[in-house]
C-alpha cells in the first residue's frame, strides 16, 4: 500500500497522536489517579502538538505557494533547500496570507517553541497543571488557525474511515471544552464552579458528629483515620492504603479532615458499624 501524505496530512497525524496521547496523561479528569509514567506523557502530547501546528503553518503557506516553506526562495534550485523555521512560518504567515497571528498569540507561540526545546534538548521542571494549560492554549491556536483556513472541522481523506474521523473531531471538541476547566486536588472542577465547592468543604468541617437512627451521638471519623478505626474494631480486613494518600480520591477531602456527607462520599466509614455510611444506614443527620 503507498501511503500519499502531505503536509496538512502530516499534521493531522501529529495532531491525532497528540490528542491520544493527552487522554492517557489526564485519565478523563481524574489525574490524582493518574501514575507519574501516565503524567509524563503530557509532554509527549505538548512536542507532538507543537509539531503539528508547524506543519500545518507550513501547509497553510504551500497551498498559497509551494515556494513559501523554503528558507531562501531566491536560490536556482529548490530541490535540496531547508523549510522556514517555525519562528520565520509565523511571520510569512502574517505577510503573505490574510491571515494575522496576533502579538499575544505569537507570543504563546514562541514560549510553546522554546518549552518544546528545553524538553528535547535540556533539563525542565514544570508543574503537571501549568503544562497542562500551556498545552490547551496551544489546542487552541490550533483550532483557532485551522477554523480560519480549513474549517472547523478535521477532514482526514487519507485515513479513509469517517466514523474515525467523527471520534476525532468528537475527542478535539472535548479538549477544547477543557479550557474551562481547573484541577483542584487532582481533579478537574469547571471554573465556574470551584469556588461553591471550596465553600461547602470548608463548612463540612463544622460537623463533628452524626446522630444515629437510634438518636445516639457519634464522633465522625475523618480522612486518614480510618485504618486505625479498623483496627480497633478489629476489622483489619477493611484496611487499604486508599485511606493513605493526601486526599480522599472520591470526596477530595484532605487528609485529616472530614469526608463531604452531602457529596455522598464513598469512603466515609460509618463510626457506628465501620461499614459504608452511604449504605450501611446507622446514621440519621449530621451535629455539630
Amino acid at each position: 500500500m503507498e501511503l500519499k501524505l502531505n503536509l496538512r496530512n502530516n499534521s493531522y497525524d501529529y495532531l491525532i497522536n497528540s490528542i491520544d496521547t493527552y487522554e492517557k496523561a489526564i485519565n478523563y479528569g481524574d489525574h490524582h489517579l493518574t501514575t507519574y509514567y501516565e503524567k509524563l506523557k503530557l509532554k509527549t502530547s505538548f512536542i507532538l502538538l507543537l509539531q503539528s501546528y508547524e506543519l500545518m503553518l507550513k501547509a497553510i503557506l504551500y497551498d498559497k505557494h509551494k515556494n513559501l516553506i523554503y528558507t531562501n526562495i531566491d536560490l536556482q534550485r529548490l530541490d535540496n533547500a531547508h523549510t522556514v523555521s517555525f519562528i520565520n512560518a509565523i511571520n510569512r504567515i502574517n505577510n503573505f496570507t490574510e491571515y494575522t497571528i496576533e502579538e499575544k498569540d505569537k507570543t504563546v507561540l514562541i514560549k510553546c517553541s522554546k518549552l518544546r526545546n528545553d524538553f528535547i534538548h535540556y533539563q525542565v521542571n514544570i508543574h503537571f497543571e501549568q503544562l497542562r494549560q500551556e498545552l490547551l492554549n496551544l489546542f487552541v491556536l490550533y483550532n483557532k488557525i485551522h477554523c480560519y483556513f480549513y474549517g472547523h472541522y478535521i477532514k482526514i481523506s487519507h485515513w479513509k474511515d469517517i466514523k474515525l474521523e467523527k471520534q476525532i473531531n468528537n475527542k478535539f471538541k472535548n479538549i477544547l471544552n477543557d479550557t474551562n476547566f481547573t484541577i483542584f486536588r487532582g481533579r478537574d472542577f469547571l471554573k465556574e464552579n470551584l469556588q461553591e465547592f471550596k465553600k461547602e468543604l470548608e463548612s463540612n468541617q463544622n460537623y463533628h458528629h452524626y446522630i444515629s437512627v437510634n438518636n445516639k451521638k457519634y464522633k465522625r471519623i475523618k480522612m486518614g483515620s480510618e485504618n486505625d478505626f479498623f483496627r480497633e474494631l478489629d476489622k483489619v480486613e477493611y484496611i487499604s492504603d486508599i485511606y493513605e494518600r493526601e486526599y480522599c480520591h472520591d470526596c477530595l477531602a484532605k487528609n485529616g479532615k472530614y469526608h463531604m456527607f452531602e457529596y455522598h462520599c464513598d469512603l466515609e466509614v460509618c463510626p457506628v458499624c465501620g461499614g459504608q455510611i452511604l449504605t450501611c444506614g446507622c446514621i440519621k443527620s449530621k451535629a455539630e
